[in-house]
């Protein structure tokens, strides 16, 4: 019997079990996944979900996923198995794998058991700690596979994340507006995490020392003329930084750089105790590379020219700004074309693109209605 299988509980399956499955592959030329059923263990998933689920993870590496209960041996006799593929991380897990290997061998002393340990990249990734990285909105995004950060989103924080995004003046704010409203009259609550927003609270209002930090740094680099005086927590004229980032590539790249970690643990914060669909509104989502945050499912958001700038001279901008605004950042083929590209090397997500030229609040939420709730 030269058949064999790998077997795991797959509450959810991770990259680290990838791993093992595709070096068990090569080894023995076909294997196939077993997922245990252990009756005194408390799963997050039901054996459905986690067969499913790994199913999905493991899709075009062609391996038959199965499921058993009670002696991983006795399955393995009942199918022809003679080989049991068993991983391990660390020192705790290769004792706990060597007992088990002992307890199958006093079984059957025919089917022999192969401990394949981690790599070293991926020694501390475990369900268990995926999970708890979840419950505190952790980035688990090199962990696990998509389908199964998409599916840890839904079952552990009850969320789903989708990014919205466009040039600057395609009425972003609009298309978030409507679709809020939509969430105010269905029983699928919406909520928004404006990143714009984020950066607000981090330059002007929040004065917890990692963002006084970071305007410090602002002010060394652009300027004493950037801060409010007096102001002891250092509290950024966002107008005059603007007038001079927006001017100048590199400087609007290391304010970009400079901001992303803020950002982003702000970001994590604002996700805490929220349910329902959560908008992701970003300019620079595509710019930033940051479509990870929503497993790459994105609404972008298109406008005519000639409407953005109109829209840009209603909030006050002098043509210079627009000109300099809208320059800074990518055009929407440019957006469109990243977009695209991002979801095709990561084989998840969906985009979802809409015109915003001249359309009411209620031609958008028929338009996106299906794809948010």
């Amino acid at each position: 019997m030269d058949k064999a299988m790998y077997v795991l509980s797959g509450d959810p399956i991770t990259n680290g079990h990838i791993d093992i499955v595709k070096r068990a592959k090569k080894m023995f030329g076909s294997i196939r996944v077993a997922l245990a059923v252990h009756p005194g263990k408390k799963y997050t998933y039901s054996l459905k979900e986690r067969e499913e689920l790994t199913r999905k993870a493991l899709q075009g590496l062609d391996v038959p996923v199965d499921s058993f209960p009670g002696l991983t041996i006795d399955y393995a006799k009942m199918n022809d198995i003679g080989i049991i593929i068993r991983s391990a991380r660390g020192n705790a897990d290769f004792d706990f794998e060597k007992m088990l290997s002992d307890i199958g061998m006093t079984q059957d002393e025919n089917i022999e058991t192969i401990l394949l340990f981690a790599r070293q990249g991926l020694s501390h990734i475990s369900s268990s700690a995926v999970k708890e990285l979840q419950r505190l909105h952790g980035d688990i995004h090199e962990y696990v596979p998509f389908v199964v950060k998409e599916s840890l989103e839904k079952k552990v924080s009850r969320q789903r994340l989708i990014g919205l995004t466009g040039e600057i003046g395609a009425g972003k704010s609009f298309v978030a507006n409507a679709l809020l409203e939509l969430g105010n009259t269905s029983a699928h609550p919406i909520h928004e995490i404006d990143m714009d927003r984020l950066g607000h609270e981090i330059l002007e209002t929040d004065n917890r020392p990692f963002f006084v930090s970071i305007r410090r740094q602002l002010i060394k680099a652009f300027g004493n003329d950037i801060a409010v005086h007096p102001d002891p927590n250092y509290k950024i004229q966002v107008k005059v930084l603007g007038s001079k980032i927006f001017f100048e590539v590199n400087k609007m790249e290391y304010f970009n750089g400079l901001m992303k970690d803020p950002m982003l643990t702000l970001y994590r914060e604002k996700l805490n105790d929220l349910e329902g669909t959560i908008l992701v509104s970003s300019a620079l989502f595509a710019e930033a590379n940051i479509g990870y945050l929503t497993n790459y499912n994105v609404i972008l958001i298109d406008a005519e020219m000639g409407i953005r700038e109109e829209r840009l001279r209603a909030r006050g901008y002098t043509p210079e700004e627009i000109k300099a605004r809208i320059g800074s950042q990518l055009d929407y083929d440019v957006k469109k074309t990243i977009l695209d590209r991002q979801i095709a090397e990561n084989k998840y997500g969906r985009l979802v693109v809409v015109d915003n030229t001249k359309k009411s609040k209620e031609q958008i939420i028929e338009e996106l209605e299906a794809f948010v709730l």
